[in-house]
């Protein structure tokens, strides 16, 4: 019985040893996999560590880092999306699903979005299907687009400005200055290029995240977003 024990002693050593060199990898590509299916990037680069790497199958992870360029989530563009965090608790049984709620605590969870002026310009263009030849530029304030639109049988000029804007956790492109040459817009036409046009939804995030902060500069936007615990620190 003594020898038994002891056999089964060391197999578990030696398994333990094997799971502790094969387990980080086997985590970090079913990771990557998923990251890649939600962001639907070009290009990846990411890692999750915990000790001992079995606590990640209970749900917690010691640090996490994740960078995404050429990001696309439901046809929206963005250049890229970077995660950092540490000390992450969260549901495995809800990792899969896309309603924000799979992360439960973290010591710190941060997301940096970047979107840039032909982010934008791809998005207006295919939301605004009564415009055409759509150029835009982004200035430190405001985000800047030209466009035409058939009137009467005529192109109009319209030159317009904007701004990324955040209502809970969502964010829009809302138009703050719309001005027409050559032509008077419809109804149809300025509805549709008055309406917020919806980016990115936060909330489907697997980090319940916040969006702390949206800043304006020359060539790109920047949104900042931490998980919402951090809210009580």
């Amino acid at each position: 019985m003594r020898r038994y024990l002891t056999i089964f002693f060391i197999f578990s050593i030696i398994l333990g040893g094997f799971s502790q060199l094969l387990l980080p990898d086997l985590l970090n590509e079913a990771f990557r996999a998923r990251a890649q299916e939600l962001l639907g990037a070009k290009k990846i680069q990411s890692e999750i560590t915990s000790q001992p790497e079995l606590a990640v199958l209970l749900g917690r992870i010691d640090s996490i880092s994740l960078t995404a360029e050429g990001v696309n989530i439901d046809g929206v563009l963005l250049h890229s999306i970077d995660v950092q965090g540490r000390d992450v608790v969260f549901s495995p049984s809800k990792i899969s699903l896309a309603d924000g709620q799979a992360v439960e605590s973290a010591g710190e969870l941060s997301l940096t979005a970047v979107f840039t002026a032909q982010d934008i310009q791809s998005m207006l263009a295919r939301r605004t299907k009564k415009m055409s030849n759509v150029s835009t530029e982004i200035k430190s304030e405001s985000i800047r687009a030209t466009a035409q639109a058939k009137i009467d049988g005529r192109m109009a000029d319209i030159s317009l400005a904007g701004r990324i804007i955040e209502k809970d956790d969502v964010l829009y492109f809302r138009v703050t200055k719309l001005n027409i040459r050559n032509g008077i817009l419809s109804r149809e036409i300025l509805d549709e290029v008055m309406e917020d046009v919806q980016l990115f939804d936060l909330r489907r995030m697997p980090g319940m995240m916040k969006v702390r902060r949206i800043e304006h500069k020359h060539g790109g936007v920047v949104i900042k977003a931490s998980h919402q615990s951090e809210d009580v620190k």
